[in-house]
């Protein structure tokens, strides 16, 4: 053994507690949860704008590693695709059911009460914020090395995405690399290049 590992061995004896020293950063730095927090401005973002606007805003998010751009549109609109979803699968499976068991279909697959903002209105804060789980995605493109992946076919072309996945973001859509930057709308057929 070296003189500094008996010195070492002398100065932090194992029986001892030893604690850490305290954060220089305060505790929110050490604080898990404060991480895990979506960003306040795009939850302030959404929640203004789309949710109680009902201003439809193009964005490019970036989660876990992938590069996601789609159009931001409120809960409500989320759920009112997805019950005529499940509406138009229902009619489509069951041409033949009676209105009266129709309507209590349509009853049961009526998602459009449910949102969050609905839900939680006493948590208004002074400006009509209220804190979101979810952000909801129009026509979602994922852009990965190789092509976009878009699903504007899809049955609900709408994307449901938790907000604290969210590691970065910027407003406006990822546009077609041969498109003038001036026209800042993809076309369905090729929605981005990259």
């Amino acid at each position: 053994m070296s003189e500094f590992d008996d010195n070492f061995d002398d100065e932090f004896d194992d029986d001892e507690d030893f604690s850490v020293p305290p954060d220089i950063f305060g505790d929110s730095f050490g604080d898990e949860t404060f991480w895990q927090e979506p960003d306040f401005l795009l939850n302030d973002l959404i929640s203004l704008l789309v949710h109680r606007a009902g201003v439809e805003l193009g964005v490019t998010l970036f989660v876990k590693g992938l590069v996601m751009s789609g159009t931001l549109v409120s809960e409500q609109t989320y759920l009112e695709s997805l019950s005529g979803a499940f509406m138009s699968k229902v009619r489509e499976a069951m041409p033949e059911l009676p209105e009266q068991d129709l309507e209590r279909m349509r009853e049961a697959l009526d998602f459009t009460d449910l949102a969050s903002e609905d839900l939680i209105d006493e948590e208004l804060d002074s400006y009509g914020v209220v804190p979101l789980r979810y952000l909801h995605l129009k026509e979602p493109v994922i852009i990965s090395s190789n092509n976009a992946l878009g699903f504007v076919d899809s049955d609900v072309p709408i994307m449901r995405l938790r907000m604290n996945m969210v590691d970065g973001w910027l407003l406006g859509r990822a546009i077609q690399g041969d498109q003038d930057a001036t026209n800042q709308k993809p076309t369905r057929k090729n929605p981005l290049l990259h």
